[in-house]
């Protein structure tokens, strides 16, 4: 990344609950969630108290049934937020824009290889059926 030292090996886990019943019920038991909050999400991350500690970012929670391309940016995004604020150690992570090795500019480079990865990883489970990627056209 352009401007800035390199990134230590992180690493996260992955979890796809078959069905979003069972993601819901894991977010209130290992969240701050009440079911009754939380009905209509289909992904969840959820980071340990001190972030990067032994490069472990926290655990990221997906239902295979509201599976999609978007749920897996947005999430992306929010382990991206974690890995900013872990390599810049603040938090609240703020995001001036200042050109090649700000704080959003990592944001933002890490968020594509995260997103990428993860759809490149459940994408041959077809996951993704119909769905827009890379530029593909969908299917008529």
């Amino acid at each position: 990344m352009p401007g800035l030292d390199a990134i230590p090996h992180y690493w996260i886990t992955i979890v796809l609950y078959e069905t979003n019943k069972d993601l819901h019920r894991a977010m209130a038991k290992h969240g701050r969630y009440s079911i009754k909050t939380i009905s209509d999400v289909g992904g969840c991350w959820t980071e340990p108290d001190k972030p990067g500690h032994n490069g472990y970012l926290g655990i990221l929670r997906l239902s295979s049934e509201h599976l999609s391309v978007d749920t897996i940016i947005h999430e992306s995004v929010h382990v991206a937020v974690t890995l900013a604020r872990t390599y810049f150690d603040v938090d609240p992570l703020r995001l001036p824009s200042q050109g090649p090795g700000s704080r959003e500019e990592l944001l933002a480079y890490a968020t594509a290889p995260l997103a990428t990865a993860l759809i490149e990883k459940l994408r041959p489970l077809h996951y993704f059926e119909g769905q827009q990627i890379d530029g593909e056209s969908k299917p008529s």
